[in-house]
């Protein structure tokens, strides 16, 4: 049987991040540690969703670097009007993708590629 090991931590937040994290944690019926545990598990899966994505877009990324296009993530996520949807499901969301996009063909990734080029011009002012 193998165990687990932990490690205490102590981390210090200001009073109404802490209030904020107690509330969710209360609200999800979980340990405020449980919650916390768990929200930098999230994290740390949507940073390697990110990765990913970095990767199997490299030639996407190529073209903005280009044509002097950056889009930081959140301007992204508000663009795509997903910025409000929570983190979690996000995730689970961004998972289920990842395995659609495996199964695309170049030609399908060709018109997402073109498809998105189009988007960003148009919120860049330059599709007008």
């Amino acid at each position: 049987m193998s165990q687990k090991l932990r490690e205490k931590v102590s981390c210090y937040v200001p009073k109404d991040l802490a209030a904020h994290y107690r509330e969710r944690a209360a609200h999800e019926g979980i340990s405020l540690s449980a919650y916390l545990v768990r929200t930098l598990a999230v994290e740390d899966q949507i940073d390697e969703l990110r990765e990913w994505i970095s990767a199997r877009f490299d030639r996407l990324d190529e073209h903005f670097k280009q044509a002097a296009v950056r889009v930081p993530e959140q301007e992204l996520l508000r663009l795509a009007e997903l910025h409000d949807v929570p983190r979690d499901t996000l995730l689970a969301i961004l998972r289920d993708l990842k395995e659609e996009i495996e199964a695309m063909t170049p030609k399908q990734r060709e018109y997402y590629t073109a498809r998105g080029r189009e988007l960003l011009a148009k919120t860049n002012g330059a599709g007008k």
